[in-house]
């Protein structure tokens, strides 16, 4: 019942934007740029809202890290899991709960042929800059890995895939058709 605004790119899906208005909350377009150093710099935007990182933020970070333990609960060592990487919070949180339980199960960060800051990064063994192209994957493939989850990155990650975007909407249609979801 509190007030709440997003803070989206123009391009976000319209579901996410309607999802936001349809549940009472404000919906302020900036740019990527703006967004991204909201992320990465946990900059306060020129409101009143307090910034809840999506990245970041500890509590964000738990919720990540319940996925992970979802996971280990249904199926107690798997071998792999596989996490999308936009920034690193998911896959951080993910990858968290996971090795706590299940030590010897290895986590991938799957990125877009879009951008694969995750893959940059453990190739330079630092935070780095990648371009980044336009897609319809918009909940992954941000400009770096951020650098407040590198450390847990570098240390929970065990490796990269990137793929392109023709695997991604294989693995969309895959998703519709096997268990009836519909994903980005």
């Amino acid at each position: 019942g509190g007030p709440m605004a997003a803070y989206m790119v123009a391009d976000a899906p319209r579901t996410k934007i309607e999802g936001v208005r349809k549940l009472g909350g404000a919906v302020r377009f900036v740019t990527p740029e703006t967004w991204w150093n909201y992320i990465v710099r946990s900059d306060a935007p020129d409101a009143p809202e307090l910034l809840i990182n999506p990245v970041t933020d500890a509590h964000v970070l738990a919720g990540n890290g319940s996925i992970g333990l979802e996971i280990v609960e249904d199926l107690p060592e798997p071998d792999w899991v596989l996490t999308p990487f936009g920034g690193g919070g998911l896959t951080s949180g993910v990858a968290a709960a996971v090795k706590a339980r299940s030590p010897r199960t290895r986590v991938l960060a799957i990125e877009g042929e879009h951008a694969a800051p995750a893959t940059a990064a453990l190739q330079a063994g630092r935070v780095v800059t990648v371009p980044t192209t336009d897609s319809f994957v918009k909940s992954m493939g941000g400009p770096s890995v951020v650098p407040q989850v590198w450390p847990v990155v570098r240390e929970l990650i065990d490796g990269t895939s990137v793929v392109t975007l023709a695997q991604i909407v294989q693995a969309m249609q895959l998703l519709c058709a096997q268990a009836k979801v519909v994903a980005e």
